[in-house]
This record gives structure tokens, C-alpha cells and sequence, in this order.
């Protein structure tokens, strides 16, 4: 029988084990020979894990390091992203018509104001939305057709070799018709 020390290989969850192997802390395995996971050390809590492999402690987050990590130039370089220019343009012209007809029937300067800002902000990213979902369908529209494309460049290629090879043969055997079966010395 296998001891308890919990130092050896284990093929099981306890109970029955062969003589070379031992059962892990609280019967469970410490390592699985050429099963599974290839004789890799499977540890069966986390205070089990030796101090060198164990995972960093995270930092909690704070605000400082999150204003660090925050891009404001990416902010005034907005209209350059793709789609980005056509959702301010259309966020822009939806506030502004939004604004002017609440203001034209009667609505305060500020709750046009806001009707005005929400519109533009919900028509910004409506279309930029629109815009990435067109493009997305784009972008797999032209890999399926690069995708045939090529299979049939590749098919064409083919046919070509084979086409040349078959006229080298054809020429190889005219060769052998037309080729002297004597020789003069």
C-alpha cells in the first residue's frame, strides 16, 4: 500500500492506488501521470502552491491610475477614426433639427437645448454604430470573395501547369517519333 504522505504521484481520487503512487493533501491527486494533463502538478488548494508560483496579488484600482491610462488625444482625433466622421455629421444635423423644430413649436431655449444635445448624442452613435455594422459586412463580403478569387486564380494556375506540363510530353514524344532508331558513325 501507498503511504499518506502526500509527497508521490496519484492515478486517483484516493482510495485504490497502485504501489508508486500516493494520494495528494485531503486525498486528492498532486500529479497525473501521462493522463490528461501530461504529468503536469495539480495542487489541491491554493495554499498548496509553492511561494514562487503563485499569482500576483492585484493593486486595487484607483482614480489617479485610471486618469493615467485615459487617452485625451484620441478624443480630438475623433473624425479621423473610420465611421467617426459620418456619426458627428449625422449627430450633429439631428440635434440641431431636433432643437429648431422643439424650439419652433413652442419648447423653453433650454429644453430644446437638451433635446438637442440628446438628440445628437443618440444619433452620433446610432450611425456610428450603423456605420461599423456596414463595414463589418463589407470586410466579410470581400473575404469571401478574395476567398473565391483565389481558388480560382489557384484552379487557373493549375490547369496552366498542367497544360504546360502536357505539352512538354506531347513534345517529348514527338521527339522520340522523329528520333533515329540507327546512328551513323
Amino acid at each position: 500500500m501507498s503511504s499518506e504522505s502526500g509527497d508521490g504521484p496519484s492515478t486517483g481520487l484516493g482510495g485504490s492506488s497502485s504501489s508508486n503512487s500516493t494520494p495528494g493533501p485531503r486525498g486528492l491527486p498532486q500529479q497525473i501521470p501521462d493522463g490528461g494533463t501530461k504529468g503536469k502538478t495539480i495542487y489541491a488548494t491554493f495554499s498548496d502552491i509553492p511561494k514562487d508560483r503563485q499569482p500576483e496579488q492585484q493593486k486595487p484600482a484607483k482614480y489617479a491610475d485610471l486618469a493615467d491610462k485615459l487617452d485625451f488625444q484620441g478624443l480630438l482625433k475623433v473624425h479621423e477614426r473610420p465611421c467617426g466622421r459620418e456619426g458627428l455629421l449625422t449627430g450633429i444635423g439631428g440635434g440641431a433639427a431636433m432643437g429648431a423644430i422643439r424650439f419652433v413649436f413652442g419648447t423653453s431655449v433650454p429644453k430644446a437645448a437638451n433635446w438637442a444635445v440628446g438628440t445628437f448624442l443618440l444619433g452620433s452613435i446610432a450611425s456610428f454604430e450603423y456605420c461599423k455594422f456596414n463595414r463589418r459586412q463589407e470586410h466579410g463580403r470581400v473575404k469571401r470573395l478574395l476567398k473565391v478569387y483565389n481558388a480560382e486564380l489557384k484552379k487557373k494556375q493549375e490547369e496552366e501547369e498542367a497544360s504546360k506540363r502536357k505539352a512538354e510530353e506531347e513534345r517529348r514524344m514527338e521527339e522520340v517519333k522523329t528520333k533515329q532508331w540507327y546512328r551513323f558513325w
